[in-house]
């Protein structure tokens, strides 16, 4: 997503790490349309290139696209997100973390330091592994404790639909503690109707992009979990790179 500040940084290290072990690099941004995703691993295939390095945007989606890259010898390598693990023969490894652990994290957040009240989730893309896992680790811990899920939506990342979507989650539930958020961009959103709406809920990101570190800091933002972009860009390219060179010998 060319609107997600953590995949622009991720990209950004992706190639910069390929360009620097003298590895040519196209970068290709689906923005959250699988179909478009789909048609841009097809053109990959026909390209014939070495190796592909993809983010999935759903668990499902680009299965076949990706199936038929690998029936065609192209290793595939994923970061960031997987597709379902029914699929997991498909790719060499994976860097990224565990989505449900992180859920778990944000969830256990909210039981240290609120009582137990209704939360709102703003969910980010519907059926991606990521959205789904960390959905579920929140759910379990932050049920068990009391706490009701009253509102939740699936969306795109970005700020505007953060906005848009706690304002609608406020105006049907006035009395949210919590207001659950995919990444960073939609609980900075989120952020602002509450200020606006003279909520008092607490606004949960994941990422740890400069301006949600800043917001957390100043007091907007409840809180946010820390990932490393630029390692796990630098990580999977080294990967890649590593396989190629020692294919090739």
């Amino acid at each position: 997503e060319s609107q997600n500040p953590f995949d622009v940084v991720m990209s950004k290290s992706i190639v910069k790490t390929f360009e620097a072990n003298g590895i040519e690099v196209t970068l290709l941004l689906a923005n959250s349309d699988v179909n478009e995703q789909v048609s841009q691993i097809n053109d990959l295939i026909a390209a014939k290139v070495d190796a592909i390095v993809v983010s999935p945007l759903n668990t499902e989606g680009p299965a076949p696209a990706i199936q038929k890259a690998h029936a065609a010898g192209i290793p595939i390598f994923m970061i960031a997100r997987t597709l379902d693990q029914k699929y997991k023969d498909l790719w060499k490894t994976y860097v990224g973390f565990d989505y449900y652990k992180v859920g778990v994290q944000k969830g256990q957040w909210v039981v240290d330091n609120l009582k137990p009240g209704k939360v709102a989730m703003l969910l980010g893309p519907a059926g991606a592994l990521v959205s789904v896992n960390m959905a579920k680790g929140f759910k379990e811990v932050v049920e068990k404790a009391g706490f009701k899920v009253a509102w939740e939506q699936n969306s795109v990342q970005t700020r505007e639909n953060g906005l848009k979507l706690a304002e609608d989650a406020l105006v049907a539930n006035r009395d949210l503690v919590a207001i659950y958020a995919m990444n960073d961009d939609l609980a900075l959103g989120a952020a602002q109707a509450v200020k606006a709406g003279a909520s008092k809920a607490a606004t949960l990101g994941m990422n740890g992009a400069p301006p949600a570190l800043a917001a957390v800091h100043n007091g907007d933002l409840s809180m946010t979990i820390l990932l490393d972009p630029v390692g796990w860009g630098k990580q999977s390219a080294l990967m890649v790179t590593d396989y190629l060179t020692k294919k090739k010998e």
